[in-house]
């Protein structure tokens, strides 16, 4: 019994021995190929005070915060950078000087629009390159643009979200919810338009749209329909009336050729059986017609105007009549 006992205090002996020469209290030694791990089906568990802190699969997952991984790098509490901080994606087929293909960097900036603590998410590239489309949250918004992760901002601005939501395309003072400075604003495809809404109003049927289809550009609202229609040449069409203080019409010809000498003015008894038989002056547009055609205002008021320096013709004539008429009237009293 003595020697059994003696022979397993050496073994206990041996065994401690043998892992204290493996992992030391303070650091451990390794020969070039040395390694940290299990040589079974099993995760590797990391535990402090007892409880358990971290977890490599036996799949080669790490958790951290769980004891199920999901993903190569599964951590469920915050985590924590210093100040310009990477986190990216590398891919070595990229050519040296460009093997970042995306990364997300944590800095501070003391100058505007970048003040303060920021976060910046950079495209594949060099990351000294400013040519990099890039996101970045920051005090003063959210911008989106070309730059570099250095903390130099951005060499070139597309679109800004200040702190006021208020998006701004083209500048970086934005002062409306949507503020568009530059040639054009382009909506395309099918159904394109720009559509708006009565002021205070939450409802569709308060809806106008601006869009253009077969060449021609039209105002719609939902009760109403297409309400305004204009052409490449310039054709307006309007559905409804029009209220304005002055309205000038471009002109393309006069009246005055009513007081030339060579003037061929009709006579009152040719004007009276045109009338009576038309039921409408000579020239000018029947009711039917004006009904079914509409007018041209431009035409329309040559036209009239045609007509009232025949009618002052008339007038003059008829006035000369009246003084001859009175002149004799005159005599005949004297004799």
């Amino acid at each position: 019994m003595k020697k059994i006992m003696i022979a397993v205090g050496l073994l206990l002996c041996g065994s401690i021995t043998l892992f204290a020469q493996n992992w030391v209290n303070g650091g451990n030694s390794f020969a070039a190929n040395g390694k940290l791990g299990t040589n079974d089906n099993f995760s590797l568990v990391f535990e402090t005070n007892n409880v358990e802190r971290g977890r490599l699969t036996n799949t080669g997952s790490w958790g951290i915060g769980t004891n199920t991984p999901q993903s190569q790098l599964h951590f469920t509490a915050d985590l924590t950078t210093g100040w310009g901080t990477d986190m990216y994606h590398y891919d070595a087929s990229f050519q040296s000087a460009h093997r970042k293909k995306i990364w997300l960097r944590r800095d501070w900036n003391s100058a505007a629009p970048f003040l303060g603590d920021y976060l910046m998410l950079c495209s594949s590239g060099n990351r000294s390159n400013t040519n990099q489309s890039s996101i970045v949250l920051a005090q003063g918004g959210i911008f989106l643009g070309r730059g570099k992760e250095d903390g130099a901002g951005l060499s070139k601005e597309w679109l800004r979200i200040d702190q006021n939501g208020n998006v701004g395309i083209g500048t970086a003072a934005p002062s409306q919810q949507l503020h568009v400075v530059g040639t054009e604003v382009l909506s395309s495809g099918f159904q394109a338009g720009f559509k708006f809404r009565n002021r205070g109003s939450a409802s569709a049927s308060d809806d106008w749209v601006w869009y253009a289809e077969n060449n021609i550009a039209r105002l719609w609202n939902a009760l109403n329909g297409d309400i305004i229609s204009l052409t490449r040449a310039g054709s307006l069409t309007l559905k409804g009336s029009i209220h304005a203080r002055e309205v000038r019409v471009t002109a393309t010809a006069g009246a005055d050729f009513v007081f030339a000498e060579d003037y061929a003015l009709p006579s009152l008894q040719q004007v009276a059986r045109y009338v009576k038989e038309h039921k409408h002056l000579p020239e000018i547009a029947s009711e039917q017609q004006m009904l079914k055609e509409g007018l041209n205002i431009g035409a329309f008021q040559i036209q009239l105007l045609q007509k009232v320096e025949e009618l002052t013709l008339y007038l003059i004539e008829q006035d000369k009549r009246i003084q001859a008429l009175e002149a004799e009237n005159k005599n005949l009293k004297n004799r």
